[in-house]
């Protein structure tokens, strides 16, 4: 008798000195968020075409008149600015290159836009997951208790035994 409730206390504080195990795992086998995607791979960038050769001058300012020419013909003159080939040739590159830049642009927003809308619903899902989690890890009545469990029995052990020595002298 004496010795089954020795090991039926025994067992009681060895369980209340046992530690949880953590196990080391992804908690989710998938990923909601894109892959990363390089806008220039998918509007390539455009070289620059314009010929280096092509001569270039100072821009000159025309006024409004008229001009005579050595031959005595009149020509009637507009105001605006004389350019030269090299300069009118970069105005059209420029110009073809603020609609890629607008596409690009656009493109770059869309893509902003889904990854940011992939990783709001990763994150609910993480959040979800965190608190399946919490519940899962949170201890147990008898789990937070066991150690007092175990402090009784030891007492009741150390009480127990010191009868039973007492009884045997006796």
């Amino acid at each position: 008798m004496r010795f089954l409730i020795l090991s039926i206390c025994l067992f009681v504080v060895s369980c209340a000195t046992t530690s949880q195990v953590v196990v080391h795992e992804q908690p989710l086998k998938y990923s909601y968020l894109p892959q990363k995607i390089n806008l220039d791979s998918l509007m390539p960038v455009e070289k620059n075409v314009v010929d280096t050769n092509l001569p270039d001058f100072e821009s000159i300012s025309i006024d409004t008149g008229k001009l005579v020419t050595i031959y005595k013909d009149t020509l009637k003159l507009h105001s605006g600015v004389l350019i030269s080939d090299k300069k009118a040739a970069l105005l059209i590159y420029y110009r073809t290159g603020y609609g890629y830049l607008d596409k690009k642009s656009m493109l770059a927003n869309k893509l902003y836009n889904d990854y940011y809308v992939r990783s709001f619903e990763a994150e609910k899902t993480y959040q979800q997951q965190i608190q399946i989690l919490e519940k899962e890890s949170k201890r147990s009545w008898l789990e937070k208790n066991l150690v007092y469990f175990g402090f009784v029995a030891g007492i009741a052990t150390a009480i127990l035994t010191e009868f039973a020595v007492i009884k045997s002298i006796q």
